[in-house]
């Protein structure tokens, strides 16, 4: 395959909890916050984005006792909560710059209010932090536009967002920025609660518990994680698993970001760029209709979740 130019060259919980600002007061902050959970017992894991090249790397507990990023890398931390009551003070204790490994298997057992706010608890930190990350991406690459450094995150951006994927002409290196900055770009947090709502059960379906996949997320190759869905055993697809909840809404953002099935999505948010507007959940969902055999049905279905929760209100902080 010739690949394209650019490649080659809550109730118990304080809900509305801020992501650490920016800034020498926000960053002292998080920065004492962090070195309190790298301390902590029920620490399970850290995300690690590099801060020069954007890429992330998981490192396990047992392998922090020497530093192993630079200072200027951002953070995230992955603990264990064996139930709601171990859950919701660990949140509150947390902040925005960690989230848990897994859904408390006891989820199920709460009132809807008080399972609603504690689920939608859980994913926003994460979405945040993945958004983050995006943006951090989405700027570099604006910057490029007028320079012809940097190729190797051209090409590492490129790869990653399935440039050569795209049925496009991307004979130029402005051609392949252009098309990376449609896919470059934030996922609102009230599609990531919302979808992560429905397709898991609130945190309660059999892929949740056993892979903390909460978006139904399939894979094709034999090589990668995975469980037999459902009535599907003679099916070449299995549902992915990941070793926590962050991975499975990154692999959905990504899905997002650059499936074929989902480019309308990704017009819908480029005509809001293109405005100057907010990027909103419920109208980014009306380029959801390949994700669900229902169709419009599930499109509807999505946005009365966003309606319903007020899920609105958590969009547009990203810019």
């Amino acid at each position: 395959m010739r690949i394209p130019f650019l490649i080659l060259a809550v109730w118990a919980i304080s809900y509305d909890q801020p992501c650490f600002a920016a800034g020498p007061a926000g960053e002292s902050h998080a920065a004492s916050k962090g070195d309190q959970l790298l301390e902590h017992e029920r620490l399970v894991a850290v995300s690690v984005v590099d801060s020069g090249t954007l890429r992330y790397r998981v490192l396990v507990a047992d392998s922090l006792e020497a530093k192993t990023w630079a200072p200027a890398d951002r953070l995230f931390f992955h603990m264990r909560a064996d139930s709601v009551a171990e859950a919701e003070p660990l949140l509150r204790e947390a902040g925005g710059i960690a989230s848990l490994a897994a859904v408390p298997v006891d989820i199920g057992t709460l009132p809807v209010r008080r399972k609603k706010a504690l689920f939608f608890s859980i994913l926003e930190s994460i979405a945040r932090f993945h958004n983050e990350t995006i943006l951090s991406r989405r700027q570099r690459l604006l910057s490029l536009q007028n320079s012809a450094s940097d190729g190797l995150f051209l090409q590492d951006m490129a790869e990653h967002y399935a440039l050569a994927r795209s049925n496009s002409a991307l004979s130029t290196r402005a051609d392949s920025l252009r098309e990376l900055l449609r896919r470059v770009d934030v996922i609102p947090p009230s599609l990531v609660l919302a979808q992560g709502a429905i397709e898991s059960g609130w945190g309660t379906s059999r892929f949740a518990r056993q892979g903390n996949n909460l978006y139904g997320q399939r894979v094709w190759r034999s090589d990668l994680k995975g469980m037999t869905a459902s009535g599907a055993q003679s099916s070449r697809f299995r549902l992915a698993m990941y070793d926590n909840i962050a991975g499975s809404v990154r692999s959905y953002m990504r899905n997002l970001n650059t499936h074929p099935s989902y480019e309308n999505l990704r017009s819908l948010r480029a005509q809001a760029r293109a405005e100057n507007g907010p990027i909103r959940g419920h109208v980014l969902a009306d380029g959801l209709r390949s994700y669900s055999t229902r169709g419009e049905e599930y499109v509807a279905d999505v946005q009365r979740m966003i309606r319903g929760n007020a899920l609105e209100e958590l969009d547009g902080e990203e810019r």
